[in-house]
């Protein structure tokens, strides 16, 4: 017998309400499309894979020759917000670009590239810039400055 991996059936069940959502745009907009004379029919579907906390989702997009129901699936892009916080959380406590794949595979069943690691990573970028560019007030009474000497050692000493 097969080993289903945990939320297999949560998967099933947000995937099959995605797909009755976007099935019912598809219909309502050929509906308004035939209302007001516009030629538009079915145009087939593509595969798109959502990254969520149950894991991987494999969903079939349904389209038409000038619709397709993309702002279903539009607030989940590629992983949910709750997943790209996930990695931000293993990449700001210190884990490597690589580690972080390793140790949310256990969690999601899916392994997250380092290239993913980093796109996330620079959505911090603005951020770490307005840090460095806040303006420091003068309410300070005393600065420390704490540093590390290292001494080398050359043909003319050390």
């Amino acid at each position: 017998m097969g080993r289903r991996l945990p939320g297999c059936g949560h998967r099933e069940t947000v995937g099959k309400v995605l797909k009755d959502q976007m099935e019912e745009r598809i219909a309502h907009h050929l509906s308004r499309a035939y209302q007001k004379g516009i030629p538009d029919r079915r145009n087939g579907s593509y595969l798109r894979h959502v990254l969520t906390e149950l894991g991987n989702i494999t969903l079939a997009i349904p389209r038409t020759r000038c619709f397709s129901p993309r702002g279903v699936i539009a607030a989940y892009s590629r992983r949910i917000k709750e997943i790209d916080h996930l990695i931000l959380a293993c990449f700001l406590l210190g884990l490597s670009t690589r580690k972080v794949g390793v140790a949310l595979s256990t969690l999601l069943g899916e392994r997250i590239s380092p290239q993913t690691v980093s796109r996330v990573g620079k959505t911090l970028d603005d951020a770490v810039n307005a840090f460095h560019r806040r303006r420091i007030g003068s309410h300070f009474k005393a600065l420390i400055l704490d540093g590390i000497v290292i001494k080398r050692k050359t043909g003319a000493g050390a």
